[in-house]
């Protein structure tokens, strides 16, 4: 056995270790205590998403299994194989929706944790 290893290890070892710890006790009264982080948001949620179809006024053209508007697509009849068809087909709609909303006079303004659970609902869909 090397001497390092015999140093490592062995009773004079811990004594060793345990009187380092020891002497470090005083300095960390000096020390902040630490601030909690903050925790991260869960994952998107569709049943938020459904409340935000509901709040932010989706319902009043869109319908979902024939609930709700008649003016727009039903939504639960479009076809989507993955995430990046409903983003695609997010993407493709949005010029002509937003032309709508205009002409109805109606804006809609999502925060990011709204458009993420929308987003959630409608690939729950």
């Amino acid at each position: 056995m090397s001497i390092a290893n015999r140093l490592l290890r062995g009773p004079s070892a811990v004594r060793a270790r345990s009187l380092a710890a020891l002497a470090l006790l005083p300095f960390l009264s000096l020390v902040s205590p630490a601030e909690a982080q903050e925790l991260p948001e869960p994952a998107q949620s569709a049943a938020a998403g459904a409340r935000v179809f509901g709040d932010a006024g989706c319902v009043e053209c869109h319908a979902v299994r024939g609930l709700g508007g008649q003016t727009a697509t039903d939504l639960a009849s479009l076809k989507r194989r993955s995430f990046y068809d409903l983003a695609t087909a997010l993407w493709n709609h949005l010029p002509e929706m937003a032309d709508r909303l205009r002409r109805r006079r109606m804006e809609i303004h999502l925060s990011p944790r709204e458009a993420g659970d929308l987003f959630a609902f409608l690939y729950s869909i």
